[in-house]
């Protein structure tokens, strides 16, 4: 069933089908569907749409971000400011870049590299779980001639708050200058001892 936003958010108000927009905006595979509910729960205006609409803004169809956007310009809820001026200022760009590390991966592509990348973006997202399970990742793909790598993943970890894994990444960092009599540095350079 597709909702028609114009005119019929009063209507859908008054026959309950409030939850039925929340409902069709979170899971809806029709982004269509996902785009008509939210702007039907702009038109209705009730700051409980709020939460879903904010995590709309996410959603992988720029369609239904745009209504997301909309509606919560519409209700006008203030916590809705921060995700808005966000995308205002291009932040947005931080998803797409999400997106596409995702598909060199389905694609293939497996080094750190990457994932130590994916793990970055969605930390500057506020995606912590995502971005720890991407850091967890590069850590376990990490070669013994990769520990420059460590030393980011060191750094990401402490970001996070992710006190003993970056704590782990040092141990592993301390064991291979032991091992080759010598100092690699954060940026790669190997001094010897």
């Amino acid at each position: 069933m597709r909702y028609i936003w114009l005119g019929l958010a009063g209507l859908l108000l008054l026959s309950g089908c409030e939850k039925s927009l929340l409902e069709k905006l979170r899971t809806d595979p029709d982004p269509q569907v996902r785009a008509d509910a939210a702007r039907s729960l702009g038109e209705v205006g009730d700051e409980r749409a709020v939460d879903a609409l904010l995590a709309a803004l996410h959603d992988p169809e720029e369609t239904v971000r745009a209504a997301a956007a909309a509606a919560l310009g519409k209700i006008g809820d203030p916590r809705a400011i921060p995700a808005l001026t966000n995308l205002l200022e291009g932040k947005h760009w931080l998803q797409r870049a999400a997106e596409e590390y995702e598909k060199a991966i389905e694609y293939g592509a497996n080094s750190a590299d990457i994932f130590l990348a994916l793990g970055r973006v969605y930390a500057e997202l506020g995606e912590q779980e995502e971005a720890e399970e991407n850091l967890d990742i590069a850590a376990d793909m990490v070669t013994e001639d990769q520990v420059y790598l460590r030393y980011s993943l060191k750094a990401e970890y402490e970001k996070l708050g992710l006190t003993e894994k970056a704590q782990e990444q040092q141990a592993k960092i301390d064991e291979y200058n032991a091992e080759h009599g010598g100092s690699v540095l954060p940026g790669g350079t190997f001094t010897v001892e």
